[in-house]
């Protein structure tokens, strides 16, 4: 959790990021931005810090050589963290940077923020943070004046929506050895050409801590339910989803994750408990993280998947049955008059609300 409650800028620089692929040149400040207004200054702390309040996933920087000094971002901030007095220079290496990562021809030109913070609370704890931040869009907006004549409207056909913040990044001074702590957000990140940000300008991998291990055991235990199970074993749909229903049950009342309890608990069976490691060991090799065999689970990122562990029984395109409960209680049968298949349900009590 992050709140900038009782934070403020230290400092902050504002350079034109420029477009390279249409040869639109960045354009570099001379000098810092000062901030005179304590209005202006809480509304820029907003626009910055509200869309990393509650995101829990975090990144750190890394280079494809191995190298982590080589990631330019990673190197500039380190620098900036270390020596306040160079961060207006080192502001304008990341505008160059992110100048020439920009290659793409739909990649827009922008404004380029670069912030240093003071007093961000991140998880009850005092940081300083850096944040690196693009203005991508514009929108209309109308300006009302009430006068004895009547309104006066005049209107701005660019302007930019502080509650919509296009590409940002918030780079915790933690962990400097290991590449920092940093969190990302970017509006835009549906499109192919917008990866650029994280993977050419940032060159971010996931951070392996709890958050990230317990959604790389959540993906792995639903995966198997869905795919893996299948390879050894003849199911019905209704027990993978009774199966994938204990195993969101299991995360969601316990705080940590042990392989042995969950197999025990959630598998219960010495061929299925097999088929899980075997399943397990083949998946590891594409997930993101490793999962240890026992590790903390983080709340947040189980409720992030109880909309993707939901149990439902898809029957054509006619009904959705939800099931929260005992697998017993549904039966599968085949109508030979009909020529289709049945549900047999069984409960002891209705209701429509």
């Amino acid at each position: 959790m992050i709140s900038a409650h009782e934070a403020d800028i230290a400092q902050i620089s504002i350079h034109r990021s420029g477009q390279a692929a249409e040869q639109i040149p960045f354009v570099l400040s001379e000098a810092p931005f000062l901030i005179n207004d304590n209005t202006l200054q809480q509304l820029l702390l907003s626009y910055f810090i509200r869309p990393f309040e509650q995101l829990a996933e975090s990144y750190t920087f890394h280079h494809s050589s191995g190298e982590l000094v080589r990631n330019e971002v990673y190197a500039y901030v380190q620098e900036m963290f270390s020596d306040p007095d160079c961060f207006h220079a080192r502001s304008q290496d990341l505008t160059r940077h992110l100048h020439h990562t920009s290659q793409h021809p739909r990649i827009k030109n922008g404004e380029f923020y670069v912030v240093r913070f003071r007093g961000l609370l991140v998880d009850g704890e005092s940081r300083e943070a850096i944040g690196l931040f693009k203005s991508e869009h514009k929108e209309p907006y109308l300006k009302v004046q009430a006068t004895v004549a009547g309104a006066q409207v005049e209107y701005e056909t660019e302007a930019i929506n502080i509650r919509k913040l296009d590409k940002g990044c918030l780079i915790l001074e933690e962990g400097a050895e290991s590449g920092y702590r940093v969190l990302v957000t970017d509006l835009t990140n549906k499109q192919q050409e917008a990866r650029y940000w994280m993977d050419e300008f940032l060159q971010l991998r996931l951070r392996h801590d709890f958050h990230s291990q317990t959604q790389a055991v959540l993906t792995l235990c639903k995966d198997f339910v869905e795919k893996g199970i299948d390879q050894e074993f003849e199911i019905s749909k209704p027990e993978k989803l009774d199966l994938l229903q204990r195993s969101y049950q299991f995360f969601k009342k316990n705080d940590s994750f042990n392989q042995q309890v969950f197999e025990e608990e959630v598998i219960g069976h010495a061929d299925g408990i097999r088929a899980f490691r075997q399943y397990r060991d083949q998946a590891m090799e594409d997930l993101p993280v490793d999962i240890p065999e026992e590790f903390p689970l983080s709340s947040a990122a189980v409720k992030q998947h109880a909309r993707v562990y939901k149990s439902i029984l898809k029957l054509d395109r006619n009904f959705h049955v939800y099931i929260h409960g005992n697998k017993n209680l549904i039966e599968r049968g085949y109508d030979d008059v009909r020529g289709k298949s049945f549900y047999k349900l069984y409960f002891d009590e209705e209701s429509t609300g």
